[in-house]
């Protein structure tokens, strides 16, 4: 099999760059390109010691992890050898996926059999271009979607209501964008799905209006009351406030994950 040298190289360098860049951006690293060109170019020509023979000694398990870290090293040094050691595992994970991704473009373009196994005879340029492209889609957005989901899961409270002998508890989201208060109370209102307060508020004759209107345009009125007792858990918060439950006769959450709107008022 020929192997062209500069083509290997140039594929390395490529490989490297965009594995170092996955990794310094997933982790939200500063950035000094020169440095990370530099980390690439070293990748790259450690390539050499796979092709040739002389150097096939350099090629054991110990002196690539050593490699692998020295390009960390090189890009983040100013961080501390503890910092670089957790953006090494993460380069590590990159690198294990980008394989992952080129044996399977491989398999599809050198065949499989259950019998023979397989042969990789030939893998070209833009697939793995492809696989560095599909590495890094799927890495930012898995940890788009893990980052969402902490934020999120920061903005759901426990919330138990009492009203005479009727006591319920739901999950409620601090949705910033409500500012509804009661006029004349001045109290913060909280949105709560109608199927969990509606024997509250049946049996309720202290009821009060409280008039929205939505970015849209569109207006109208709420009715709501104020329960005997709140009180709102979540995180290091545990505090008891007065609101008005108004009930909302849309689903929230098309996932369940909670059943009311908590007012910014109130936390």
């Amino acid at each position: 099999m020929k192997v062209y040298i500069d083509i290997l190289l140039i594929e390395n360098f490529v490989i490297n760059f965009y594995l170092l860049l996955i990794t310094l951006q997933v982790t939200k690293a500063h950035i000094k390109y020169w440095r990370l060109f530099l980390s690439a170019v070293i990748g790259s020509l450690y390539t050499l010691c796979i092709v040739i023979p002389s150097m096939n000694v350099f090629t054991l398990l110990p002196l690539k992890l050593f490699i692998s870290f020295l390009m960390i090293f090189v890009c983040c040094y100013k961080n501390g050898i503890v910092d670089c050691i957790k953006k090494f595992i993460v380069f590590i994970v990159m690198s294990f996926l980008l394989c992952g991704v080129i044996a399977f473009i491989s398999f599809y373009e050198n065949g499989y059999s259950i019998s023979d196994g397989i042969t990789i005879n030939k893998i070209s340029s833009k697939y793995i271009i492809l696989a560095v492209m599909i590495t890094y889609i799927v890495c930012f957005g898995t940890v788009k979607y893990i980052k969402d989901k902490i934020v999120f899961s920061k903005l759901i409270y426990l919330v138990q209501i009492q009203y005479k002998n009727d006591i319920v508890s739901f999950k409620g989201f601090l949705d910033t964008g409500n500012e509804l208060i009661e006029p004349v109370t001045m109290l913060p209102v909280i949105l709560v799905e109608h199927n969990l307060v509606d024997n509250m508020i049946r049996n309720n004759k202290n009821l009060y209006i409280v008039k929205y209107s939505t970015v849209s345009g569109s207006e109208g009125y709420l009715k709501g009351f104020i329960p005997d007792r709140i009180s709102i858990k979540g995180g290091d918060t545990a505090i008891e406030k007065r609101a008005v439950i108004c009930p909302c006769y849309e689903k929230l959450s098309s996932c369940n994950e909670y059943k009311a709107l908590i007012s910014r008022g109130l936390l």
